[in-house]
């Protein structure tokens, strides 16, 4: 059972940090590992032809569709072995396996479902992604071809972003794309020419660029947003507009990315508004208010803002106990399959992965921060003691920790010096965040969230009815995620105060925003993380043995 504290000083433990691993040589290991242990060299000829041996030719796609059509035959041992060659296929088969869930023949469906999820349960997915990532960093002309056939086979949202990742490093050379990402920008599936044209919109070559900016009045809206991401990345101006658009034209999802795209360039300057279930009314005010900021900040310098983040497909889960030695801290990939983990943590509450593979984590009954490799050794210790126990770390982007506890909200230099400590003395806070604009944001027991500068004055305080534990997380545009457990939902709401979007969602006591608009919950009652919609659909699950207390996603 979580204590509270009594509020007082905090002190140091003064434990030398070690000097750090390269980012790229601890991520190549992590993935090198994963490969080995699948049996899988890692040689860039081999990285390649596992890649080949995941593109299917026709003959291959003519041959699962028939296996789908047996999955209903009348003879037993054929359905049986339809099965078994569709589960051997892998993720190549589910594509097919998807459409067939909702067949009309009732035992191909079935069938079908039960292929799914044999497949979902084994590795392959892990080692994807690994190879993918390795061969990111091989120097080969032939990988960004071999990438983009491969394309439209990879079936998983999170396998079709680490491609496009790996594609911006392997399809641009000395400044120009690649022959492959020129030729299929202009011919091939619409996922392969976004995927080129994301990538041709980064080069520095006039001639790419101009041939990005033809495509960005294309009826396909999955085409105009991925070579307005590039040209963005790119630093070309004229794909805001176009971004804009998306937000009024498109389909939701596609929708939603424009919107997180246009938040991370617009930062604290981002309008108060959201497509929230993309009502009519909602996009035509999102639309609005994105067409004035632009006329507003025409000026805007493409070159300062990190509008090009790398996802991983990875969700981090704080287990407060129930684990081996107390409570675990690990990443996971969609399919479950763990990438790493650390177990005999006391009671951890909050955590958050590093650029360095380093994990930040808030030990609540050792009231203490560490800061860790993957491995769990420790390089970095803040002990509090007077009996305050931490609720919330936040590693900001000029290096300094942000730390809460039940009673005092403050903030540490890497040397551990205080910049700024603030009491809560009427309420306990439950979790707390630091904003891109120097706010603080926390949610208390007295059922209410608060904004306040870096002098501790309350800017805003707004009723939150959580009347339990709850959570709060930072979205793109300056809006809040905070979660109601005993209203069972996720409220999001501007820096006003208004609420602006809901999900409906049981016993939510952890969130997360996922850039595709839908969240990550975690619930103490159900013992579980849930990806849930805009609709309050579940789409996705990952059963815990412990009390999920902080949930983040890379």
């Amino acid at each position: 059972m979580l204590r509270s504290g009594i509020c007082f000083l905090l002190c140091f433990a003064a434990i030398p940090l070690a000097q750090a691993d390269s980012t790229s040589d601890a991520a190549y290991e992590v993935d090198e590992s994963v490969l080995r242990t699948a049996g899988i060299n890692t040689d860039t000829a081999s990285l390649l032809q596992f890649i080949r041996e995941r593109t299917l030719s026709d003959d291959e796609r003519r041959s699962l569709a028939q296996k789908i059509r047996q999955l209903g035959d009348e003879s037993f041992s054929r359905r049986v072995q339809a099965s078994q060659d569709l589960i051997k296929a892998g993720r190549l088969a589910i594509p097919f396996l998807k459409q067939a869930l909702t067949d009309p023949d009732l035992e191909i469906a079935r069938r079908a479902r039960r292929c799914l999820e044999a497949i979902e349960s084994g590795s392959e997915l892990s080692t994807t992604l690994a190879a993918i990532r390795l061969l990111a960093r091989a120097d080969s002309k032939e990988t960004a071809a071999v990438l983009l056939d491969y394309l439209p086979f990879a079936a998983d949202e999170f396998l079709v972003e680490e491609i496009f990742d790996a594609l911006k490093t392997v399809g641009i050379r000395d400044g120009k794309a690649v022959p492959a990402i020129v030729e299929k920008s202009q011919k091939g599936s619409p996922l392969v020419r976004a995927a080129a044209l994301f990538v041709l919109g980064r080069s520095s070559f006039e001639s790419d660029r101009l041939l990005c900016q033809s495509v960005l009045k294309e009826d396909n809206p999955m085409i105009r947003l991925r070579a307005a991401q590039g040209l963005l990345a790119g630093n070309d101006k004229s794909a805001i507009p176009v971004m804009i658009a998306l937000l009024k034209e498109s389909p939701l999802p596609i929708a939603y990315k424009a919107e997180e795209t246009l938040c991370r360039l617009a930062g604290e300057k981002a309008p108060a508004v959201s497509l929230g279930k993309g009502e009519p009314e909602d996009r035509d005010d999102c639309f609005n208010a994105w067409q004035n900021w632009w006329k507003q900040n025409s000026d805007i310098d493409l070159a300062r803002l990190n509008n090009d983040q790398r996802t991983l497909g990875l969700t981090l889960v704080v287990a407060f106990d129930g684990y081996p030695g107390g409570g675990r801290v690990w990443e996971v990939f969609r399919n479950g399959k763990v990438r790493w983990q650390i177990d005999n943590l006391q009671g951890p509450i909050d955590a958050q992965m590093l650029d360095n593979n380093r994990v930040l984590i808030a030990e609540h009954n050792a009231r203490r921060l560490t800061e860790r490799d993957l491995k769990g050794n420790v390089l970095w210790e803040y002990v509090i003691l007077n009996h305050q126990y931490p609720v919330a770390v936040q590693r900001l982007p000029n290096g300094n920790t942000f730390l809460a506890t039940y009673n005092w909200i403050m903030e540490l230099t890497r040397d551990k010096k205080i910049v700024y400590q603030h009491q809560c003395s009427n309420a306990i806070i439950y979790s707390a965040r630091k904003t891109r604009d120097n706010r603080i944001v926390y949610v208390s027991s007295n059922n209410s969230l608060l904004i306040l500068n870096e002098k501790g004055d309350v800017l805003r305080t707004v009723p939150t009815a959580n009347n339990g534990w709850a959570d709060v997380a930072l979205v793109a545009g300056s809006r809040f995620l905070v979660t109601q457990s005993r209203e069972d939902k996720v409220v999001e709401l501007d820096q006003n105060g208004k609420t602006v979007a809901e999900y409906r969602v049981a016993n939510a006591n952890a969130v997360y925003r996922l850039p595709n608009g839908n969240i990550l919950v975690g619930s103490h009652q159900s013992r579980n993380i849930v990806e849930v919609n805009r609709d309050g659909d579940k789409v996705w699950e990952l059963k815990l043995e412990g009390r999920p207390f902080s949930v983040r996603w890379r």
